[in-house]
């Protein structure tokens, strides 16, 4: 820097106050640039609480969801502090048991969900959307959805405003482990309507820093959702979670056989021999206990991918098959 830079460097660095003004009103990028040019200016501008605190009003008024632990740092006079969390947490795609329950949540069917159901969504009939509410039968502080240990969060549904789903038994729990068809951290929820489990629910994120729920079925935001045609990232066509994506468990609602990881029995219970079986529920509303064995060769031959076996090595288990199977058909 010559002679005549450093000479105002200097005097610019004599008042503080001048120097947050001036980084009050760049954006981000120009106060990150501004901050590069010296040592001392990079200290003013770190250390002057009310630069990070129009920047904090800047970005915050736009959005829609700020933590509240970002919050309470920019009210103890750490918004420099406070803008980062929120920056950094809206990347987050996982949620706490307290988010889901105290987020007003808006829901409508995809198209993919059929006419008989966009027909009666307000949603798709220029209407209010459903309101959702999650509950849970007592509080359980911050665990985190589809990540803890230990006893699993479970609780109830309820919407209002769609006639059609108000008086259904609606449950809800996290699932374990992440998407494999989507991948990421993200929390997973899954619904069970009158007991039948629906395609697993997605967690992401807005621009606008709101959360999303989906499956290929339906969207959940948890913020006023826009009127239909009004942001194009909303629409059925923008979102990620499709049906080509969650086929199997679209298919296996739709038939009614589903795999209920809540009535799963023990290795050797109700078993003679010790194998491993499972509860199923049938469209019907009866159940059968099946061995998991046959049920994973069941669902992977609905879905065409049971390779044909020779007729040598397979003899001796069609005829448990056929047992199992007419088990089955007698009570569907």
């Amino acid at each position: 820097m010559d002679g005549e830079g450093a000479s105002i460097l200097s005097r610019v660095e004599e008042h503080p106050d001048l120097v947050a003004l001036i980084a009050s009103h760049l954006d981000l990028a120009g106060v990150g640039r501004l901050a590069g040019v010296d040592r001392t200016l990079r200290t003013i501008i770190s250390s002057t609480n009310d630069a990070w605190e129009g920047h904090c009003s800047h970005l915050w008024d736009r959005k829609v969801y700020v933590p509240l632990r970002a919050r309470k740092l920019r009210a103890s006079g750490d918004a420099r502090a406070a803008l980062r969390l929120s920056i950094e947490d809206a990347e987050r795609t996982w949620l706490t048991d307290d988010e889901l329950c105290a987020l007003e949540w808006n829901f409508r069917f995809k198209a993919s969900a059929g006419e008989s159901w966009t027909e009666e969504d307000p949603y798709w009939n220029d209407l209010p959307p459903t309101r959702v509410k999650f509950e849970m039968p007592s509080a359980t502080g911050g665990e985190v959805g589809g990540e803890a240990d230990g006893a699993e969060s479970r609780g109830t549904m309820k919407p209002s405003g769609f006639e059609m789903l108000e008086h259904r038994s609606l449950r809800w729990q996290w699932a374990k482990g992440r998407g494999e068809d989507v991948g990421g951290d993200r929390s997973r929820l899954e619904l069970y309507v009158d007991g039948r489990k629906v395609p697993t629910y997605h967690v992401s994120r807005h621009s606008n820093w709101g959360f999303l729920m989906q499956s290929c079925w339906v969207l959940y935001t948890s913020f006023p959702m826009p009127v239909r045609g009004t942001d194009p990232s909303l629409d059925d066509e923008a979102l990620e979670i499709t049906i080509e994506r969650q086929s199997r468990e679209a298919r296996a609602y739709n038939t009614g056989l589903f795999y209920d990881p809540t009535a799963e029995v023990d290795g050797g219970a109700g078993s003679a021999d010790g194998e491993q079986r499972v509860v199923v529920s049938l469209s019907n509303g009866q159940t059968a206990e099946l061995p998991l064995w046959l049920l994973q060769h069941m669902v992977l031959a609905q879905n065409g991918e049971l390779e044909a076996e020779d007729d040598g090595s397979s003899e001796g288990e069609n005829g448990d098959d056929e047992g199992e199977m007419a088990k089955l058909k007698a009570i569907a």
